[in-house]
């Protein structure tokens, strides 16, 4: 029987390889398809280095980079949880704002030095005036928690009430940003004994725990972010990888 990390690498690989020969176009009159290709292309990449770390026996980093997947499904629900095209501009043209933010560093740190600027920069900084935060590109109060609170447009659960993602947000967000973030709980296991040999990460044994759930975090978000990515451009997720998906899901 193969490992989990095989079949979750497998499932990737096959899904990269059916995506690339498939050939989808994005939509020329729906603006969202570019970014949730691009959305669906980051999550399946960052599927892989989640596997490339638990091979090595990063598990610690690997659980903290599922955090990324995390936020990739919140966005991309989000942004597709409308029917117009505003919120997909509004996360593209977010470039724009961070265009605007180097400008401001380069000239605050490198004041003598001359500033190369793009033919585009003019209509960039007036692009970016529409943000008045700088690190959100929604402009909701509490960003990445406001998107997990929101009613679903598509989904009900079992009470026939629109789903939420604050479970996403409250437990899966919250647990991998320890791993993110340096929090004392993602340096517990580097941490020593009074009186005892510093060793670089010394209870390394306890970080195994989480191996599995970094790859179940992996193939749960990734089948969420297809799902919605496929749906999302008008094309059904093809039975193979489905069938694939909901096996790898019960196998954990």
């Amino acid at each position: 029987m193969r490992s989990k990390l095989a079949w979750v690498r497998s499932f990737i690989r096959k899904t990269i390889r059916h995506i690339n020969r498939a050939e989808y176009y994005p939509r020329q009159t729906e603006t969202s398809d570019l970014v949730v290709l691009a959305l669906a292309s980051k999550a399946l990449v960052v599927g892989s280095a989640v596997c490339s770390l638990v091979e090595e026996g990063f598990y610690e980093e690997a659980f903290g980079l599922t955090r990324t997947l995390a936020e990739i499904w919140l966005n991309l629900r989000y942004i597709t949880n409308e029917g117009n095209s505003y919120r997909a501009e509004r996360y593209g043209n977010y470039f724009a704002k961070d265009h605007e933010g180097w400008i401001n560093i380069i000239q605050k740190y490198y004041p003598t030095t001359p500033l190369s600027l793009p033919s585009h920069h003019a209509e960039m900084m007036k692009i970016a005036k529409a943000y008045k935060h700088p690190h959100s590109w929604s402009g909701l109060p509490g960003a990445v928690k406001a998107m997990a609170q929101e009613d679903d447009a598509f989904q009900n659960d079992a009470n026939g009430k629109p789903m939420r993602c604050e479970f996403d947000y409250e437990v899966i967000y919250k647990w991998t940003s320890h791993y993110v973030h340096v929090t004392a709980v993602a340096v517990d296991t580097h941490a020593v004994e009074a009186r005892s040999p510093f060793a670089v990460h010394s209870r390394k044994r306890f970080g195994f725990r989480l191996k599995e759930l970094a790859l179940f975090n992996t193939a749960v978000y990734l089948s969420k972010i297809l799902l919605r990515s496929f749906a999302a451009i008008g094309r059904q997720v093809p039975p193979s990888i489905a069938d694939e998906a909901d096996r790898l899901l019960k196998s954990f």
